[in-house]
């Protein structure tokens, strides 16, 4: 995987701390358990649509990568889609951290998060536990989408830190 890898920002992505209009994206992260890990926290970005507060999210971890294979592994494996029961960390999500708020419509940050997701997958990424994971996915992808700093609010080691995408 390359720079060249990593789909287009959305069109028209102004990404800020406050809301210049009711129609921006809300960008938050999710934060998470992680297993017996009492001092760490697995992040998510989630993304909500200001017309109908419909929820999308993407996450990263442990997985068989490029296989196409499910399960814990030493691959970093992405996914996007609709934050409801049958997302992964639905329910799970203890804490949220407001980022900001997007000037794009909700379909071109989602289809934005898809296609993050699917680059990652795309090409090998070991998953190493405090660099290249789950909290260094999601920074990355915070990154995508036009948030150049992020610091987050609990515990999650490899956020901005490790890259996901090289």
């Amino acid at each position: 995987g390359s720079k060249e890898d990593e789909p287009e920002r959305p069109p028209c992505s102004a990404a800020s701390r406050s809301a210049a209009s009711g129609s921006d994206v809300l960008v938050q992260v999710g934060f998470t358990d992680v297993g017996s890990l009492p001092i760490a926290n697995h992040m998510l970005v989630l993304a909500t649509d200001p017309a109908t507060g419909a929820t999308f999210a993407s996450r990263s971890g442990p997985g068989l990568g490029p296989l196409g294979l499910s399960g814990v592994g030493p691959w970093n494996t992405a996914v996007s889609g609709p934050f409801d029961p049958e997302f992964k960390d639905y329910g799970a999500v203890h804490s949220v951290q407001t980022i900001g708020f997007i000037q794009a419509s909700f379909e071109d940050v989602t289809a934005y998060m898809s296609e993050f997701a699917a680059a990652t997958n795309s090409f090998v990424n070991p998953y190493l536990i405090v660099t290249g994971n789950s909290n260094s996915y999601a920074s990355r992808l915070l990154e995508g989408l036009g948030f150049d700093s992020f610091d987050p609010a609990l515990p999650a080691p490899g956020a901005g830190g490790g890259r996901v995408l090289k």
